[in-house]
């Protein structure tokens, strides 16, 4: 139960959000505006079921707390969890998960939005994530990163959308894509730069009924989706 990987996956999510109700045999969780969603299959990294955790602004704690032991065993009763190694132990206890309501979600809305027809698809590698955060920080006056989609490939831009803004700077990648519309988007930088480092297929999706877009980054390497929402126009 929570082994190294299972362990290294929630210390990723912990980079974007701090609360969590991890649950077996899928975890979803969202930012603290609701605004970024996190879906993470836990079963296929640890087959060992567990109970459900609710963790409010203490995920952070939880897995601090685990790091104390070398070889942790866990024992659950309503509120609280055991964390030993046969000489030590630790008490955490978890949250009221009936005042998480928010945070108690499933992995219907990445099953839905993964249905929805993709109108542009790419790869976006750790190499291009940490250029474009150190973009971020040379370029502190831009919030925005926009995805463009034009003549069969896709621009990702770090710029700014607002026309009150008179600064012409701008950071661009260019990626090979495969598109079937043209469409431009903007997440904002205070979001994408807690995207934690791997290599991704960035899918955009299009829904036609209503006019909109969502942009899942499906982690290669580990069982990881991450949901943006796109800022609106």
């Amino acid at each position: 139960m929570f082994n190294e990987k299972v362990l290294a996956v929630l210390g990723q999510i912990n980079g974007i959000t701090d609360t969590a109700i991890i649950k077996y045999p899928t975890t979803v969780t969202y930012n603290e505006d609701q605004d970024v969603a996190v879906c993470f299959d836990v079963s296929k990294l640890d087959g060992d079921q567990f109970p459900e955790i609710p963790l409010f602004n203490n995920l952070s704690k939880f897995l601090n707390t685990i790091k104390l032991f070398k070889k942790p065993t866990f024992s659950f009763t309503d509120n609280q969890v055991v964390i030993s190694d046969g000489v030590s132990s630790a008490e955490l206890t978890l949250d009221n998960k009936a005042l998480m309501e928010t945070y108690d979600k499933d992995d219907t809305q990445f099953k839905r939005s993964m249905e929805i027809p993709s109108v542009a698809e790419f790869d976006l590698s750790v190499n291009d994530i940490g250029s474009l955060k150190s973009a971020c920080n040379v370029f502190k006056e831009l919030e925005h990163i926009t995805i463009t989609s034009k003549d069969g490939d896709v621009y990702i831009s770090l710029d700014n959308t607002t026309k009150f803004n008179s600064k012409s700077s701008s950071y661009n990648i260019k990626k090979t894509a495969e598109t079937s519309k043209e469409f431009s988007i903007s997440l904002p930088v205070k979001k994408f730069v807690k995207l934690p480092p791997s290599d991704y297929v960035v899918r955009i999706k299009y829904n036609s009924a209503r006019d909109s877009y969502r942009v899942i980054f499906d982690c290669k390497t580990i069982n990881l989706q991450v949901m943006m929402a796109i800022i609106a126009k």
